[in-house]
């Protein structure tokens, strides 16, 4: 019968205004899920890429902080070299002075003896 037609082309119609209305829904979630998929994704990549900014300037600080040392380093071991250089010259001087006075006193020492044989010799 008609009514019993029509109640079953409004159920059917119902029900498929229903599927249209979820499958709606559930794109309507797919695109907002990809959206924020994609949101997500950038911002990943924006925080990637100032961490790969923030490592290269902590690279470059560390970089230059070696070279600052090593050239404190080699400040000292110049200064060291020359420090050890001169406390040598001084040594080498010492040391000739010790063998010019050692040179001296056996020089007196001949003379010494040299007088005393020829004392020794006038008064016999």
């Amino acid at each position: 019968d008609d009514d019993t037609q029509q109640r079953r082309m409004a159920a059917a119609q119902a029900f498929e205004e229903e599927q249209q209305r979820r499958v709606s829904e559930e794109n309507d979630r797919i695109a907002q899920e990809e959206v924020e998929y994609k949101m997500r994704r950038e911002e990943a990549k924006r925080l990637t890429e100032e961490e790969q900014q923030r490592l290269i300037r902590e690279k470059v600080k560390q970089d230059q902080e070696v070279e600052r040392q090593r050239r404190i380093n080699e400040a000292e071991e110049q200064e060291y070299q020359e420090k050890l250089e001169s406390y040598q010259r001084q040594l080498q001087g010492i040391e000739a002075q010790e063998a010019e006075r050692q040179r001296r006193i056996m020089e007196s020492e001949n003379i010494l003896a040299a007088l005393k044989r020829e004392l020794a010799d006038g008064s016999s």
